[in-house]
């Protein structure tokens, strides 16, 4: 196992049997124990793809099967890889496994992670209910992972009957209607003396539009949340209106938990069959469940159509409002 993402095929080490500081012997690896963990064992990094080294490690080392595991700004480069690979005449397959918490990827059903993040994202806002329930004229609001699509803010709020507002990037891509919003906070803590608030961490991005990215190639997120409370504190600061805030964002601990059982068993349902794929021959794919039967994908596809939004006029949606 290569660590530490693209930045791993930078090293001028050659593989050996051992594990080192840039290489895992996975042999080596109790696989038991592993399943159970989260995060990652071979270190995640964002960027660093450097075609020339990647393509000299390639050669040095007779690697004919790469397995990345990646969201959509894994999928962009392994296509420019594989398309280099195919440039240089080097045979070497290249097969993507992939792996989007926010479930963000098209095509497929849902990728490995998302049924996790909201599980336990589900644990983040219970306890915000009962926060905003034990509080006086408490305001709740709970700050889940979607950079472009509300998906997880969605589930978690089909499973909870508590949930007054959910604000996601598909609706709320501005803060035009911050006032809107904010004055509807008010009068439901007037008729209730509570309110529970779920949003996206995407949530007024047009807001913060600049040019700056991180490592991924992906547009740098700003607080969002700021906006609503500097917003909920000047109106009811003029309503002369006494209120507690409560806010969880469980981003890491979301991203940290080991997997639940459903993930567990999609995981390794994607393992053997990428590896089914890879020794068969196949190149320049992305492997997952389309209406819920495994299948190969061509990754320039998944390019070409994400990432994907919620789509608000749908069954799914309706039935969670």
């Amino acid at each position: 196992g290569i660590k530490n993402g693209f930045y791993g095929f930078h090293t001028n080490e050659i593989f050996t049997n051992n594990t080192t500081n840039d290489f895992i012997n996975l042999k080596e690896i109790n696989h038991r124990e592993v399943s159970n963990l989260g995060g990652s064992i071979l270190v995640s990094d964002r960027g660093g793809l450097d075609i020339e080294k990647t393509l000299n490690f390639i050669r040095k080392n007779s690697i004919d099967i790469i397995f990345l595991c990646g969201g959509d700004g894994t999928h962009r480069a392994a296509q420019i890889l594989q398309n280099a690979i195919i440039e240089s005449d080097i045979i070497c397959s290249i097969v993507v496994l992939p792996k989007s918490i926010d479930n963000d990827l098209s095509i497929y059903d849902h990728t490995f992670g998302f049924k996790t993040a909201v599980e336990e994202s589900k644990r983040a806002l219970d306890s915000i209910i009962v926060e905003s329930q034990s509080n006086y004229n408490c305001i709740g609001i709970v700050k889940l992972m979607g950079r472009n699509a509300g998906f997880i803010a969605k589930e978690v709020c089909k499973g909870s009957q508590a949930v007054d507002f959910l604000l996601i990037p598909e609706i709320n891509s501005n803060s035009n209607n911050i006032n809107e919003i904010v004055n509807k906070i008010y009068d439901k803590i007037l008729c209730k003396g509570k309110c529970v608030v779920v949003m996206s961490e995407g949530i007024f991005f047009d807001d913060f539009q600049n040019d700056e990215k991180d490592n991924g190639g992906n547009f740098k997120l700003q607080k969002c949340e700021n906006i609503i409370f500097d917003k909920i504190e000047e109106i009811f600061k003029a309503k002369k209106c006494r209120y507690n805030l409560k806010f969880n964002e469980p981003k890491y601990m979301v991203r940290s938990v080991q997997p639940n059982a459903d993930d567990m068993v999609f995981c390794n349902l994607l393992g053997e069959y990428s590896t089914h794929c890879a020794l068969a021959g196949y190149y320049n794919i992305s492997l997952g469940t389309v209406n819920g039967r495994m299948a190969m994908v061509p990754i320039d596809v998944i390019n070409k159509y994400s990432p994907r939004k919620l789509d608000i006029q749908s069954l799914a949606f309706n039935e969670m409002m």
